[in-house]
């Protein structure tokens, strides 16, 4: 799962994913705004056949936080 949402970051952000892992920060290191986490999610969800409630969003810092996420969620 993990493999997959860095992958969705990459060709999101237009970067490596060679650059990315779980310690990644999305808004640090990444650079990515606003929008460009919601087509982040918005993707995971359609790809992963996933739903992730805006409430947790703000709990997301890292790749890693999105990855513990959905495995703890069951999804």
């Amino acid at each position: 799962m993990q493999e997959k949402i860095i992958e969705i970051f990459a060709n999101q952000l237009g970067t490596d994913s060679e650059k990315i892992n779980s310690d990644t920060l999305i808004l640090e290191d990444l650079g990515a705004h606003s929008l460009d986490i919601v087509e982040i999610l918005t993707d995971i969800e359609d790809t992963l056949n996933v739903t992730i409630p805006d409430e947790v969003i703000p709990d997301f810092r890292t790749v890693g936080d999105i990855v513990s996420y959905l495995e703890s969620a069951g999804n």
